[in-house]
């Protein structure tokens, strides 16, 4: 039996509305995976500060730059690069450890910093995790701003090197460091959420157990956590 005019519209609309439901469906479908990062970052801006409530109590989160003495800047930049054979860098700036100035030198994206004296060029030893240890510790403890506050080196101004390394490791004021350890990867305690990398965790002889996260080339701190 031929089909009637009016049979042919009913299945023409009949086909319309099963298009429809599919474009509605694979629309709803686009919808959930488009707003799912979107939930995703809403939720992480959410528990962030809810997270940052919990940290342990520390005096600081951000150190007040310091005003550089120029005089003290004896040594160029290119006659301490010289000095130590080092022909390419990324990125360098000026820091100061206690009263004594370096020039911080990063030469491979992703590891430590070297740090060079800028009054004699010398090459700081382990500098980066010094210059972890000293950041950490201001942030447990509060910033340093008076004279009186400042530790006096051991050594005198002819070996700078020595004397940063002894204000720092010979520190008596406050909590003394347990330990210091340099982290390129997020874990189970510092988490992607902090966003900071690569950092230093810097852990304190405290009853509390209190780790401290920093950031040598920005100054930042990440985190803080204890036991």
């Amino acid at each position: 039996m031929p089909l009637q005019a009016n049979d042919n519209c009913s299945i023409s609309l009949l086909k319309q509305s099963i298009m429809l439901k599919n474009i509605y469906k694979w629309h709803r479908y686009t919808s959930l995976i488009i707003a799912l990062p979107v939930i995703l970052w809403a939720i992480s801006g959410f528990m962030h500060p809810i997270m940052t409530s919990f940290r342990p109590a520390i005096a600081t989160q951000f150190l007040m730059p310091r005003p550089i003495d120029t005089s003290k800047l004896t040594v160029t930049l290119q006659q301490a690069l010289r000095q130590n054979k080092i022909d390419t860098l990324q990125q360098f700036r000026i820091v100061c450890i206690d009263t004594h100035y370096f020039y911080q030198v990063v030469v491979n994206a992703g590891k430590p910093a070297l740090y060079l004296s800028a009054t004699t060029g010398e090459h700081l030893h382990n500098g980066d995790a010094l210059y972890a240890q000293y950041l950490a510790k201001q942030f447990l403890q509060g910033q340093r701003t008076t004279k009186n506050d400042v530790v006096q080196p051991t050594t005198t101004d002819a070996n700078c090197c020595d004397a940063a390394t002894a204000c720092i490791l010979y520190d008596t004021v406050g909590a003394s460091v347990a330990s210091v350890d340099y982290t390129t990867t997020y874990t189970n305690e510092y988490k992607i959420i902090n966003r900071l990398l690569p950092v230093y965790k810097v852990a304190f002889k405290r009853n509390d157990g209190i780790r401290v996260y920093v950031q040598t080339h920005t100054d930042k701190f990440a985190y803080a956590v204890d036991d």
